[in-house]
């Protein structure tokens, strides 16, 4: 059999009612959810089948929604097939995910550190640093000239040769946002979001 592995993704793959078919399916899966509304103190499946996209989009109920909607997707895949993949990778908030089916780390301790996580990174939101953006059909060239120029402007995921998230304090995403649109990119800014992956979250990290 070929190797294959299983990758999760992070923010911005949330949407309500995520997980609902597995949640109405599996047994496993409602357990996996209501494993994590003990730890956190709130309905995860509510939160994920009901909540409005601004709830569902505050950074410490995202990352808790996506982690644990992957967590019980894959206890639902090991339940139907029973085949582990040789590799679990993750995508930023998705490598909780991996690492918990992988088997490096419990679930509940997962929820407990992306807890702290969501707190720590609310420091960074209250100052107003940042954000971050999604730079889509970009020239990459480009676009490493328009970063460049701005000592607050990082490239925090090249995600294919022409998309690309980067983070930075506001003035520098927009100026870097007005120079790319008038090259033909496409923007899309994580308003609510700190800017991840990036030195601004330095002070934060340590």
């Amino acid at each position: 059999m070929e190797k294959f592995a299983f990758l999760f993704p992070g923010q911005g793959t949330q949407f309500v009612q995520m997980g609902k078919y597995f949640i109405d399916q599996y047994a496993i899966a409602k357990e996996t959810f209501n494993e994590a509304s003990q730890v956190y103190g709130h309905d995860v499946a509510k939160l994920c089948l009901e909540g409005k996209p601004s709830e569902l989009s505050e950074f410490t109920n995202m990352q808790i929604a996506i982690v644990t909607t992957e967590v019980a997707i894959f206890r639902c895949y090991m339940e139907d097939y029973g085949i582990n993949p040789q590799f679990a990778m993750g995508h930023s908030i998705g490598q909780y995910a991996a690492l918990v089916c992988a088997g490096g780390l419990h679930f509940a301790d997962a929820i407990k550190l992306l807890i702290t996580r969501g707190e720590l990174v609310k420091e960074v939101l209250l100052q107003q640093k940042g954000h971050m953006t999604i730079l889509e059909k970009a020239d990459y060239d480009l676009l490493m000239d328009s970063v460049n120029k701005h000592k607050d402007a990082y490239i925090s995921c090249y995600n294919t040769r022409s998309q690309f998230a980067v983070s930075g304090t506001n003035d520098a995403l927009d100026q870097i946002e007005r120079e790319l649109i008038s090259q033909g990119a496409v923007v899309s800014p994580l308003l609510f979001g700190p800017p991840l992956h990036s030195e601004l979250m330095r002070e934060i990290k340590e």
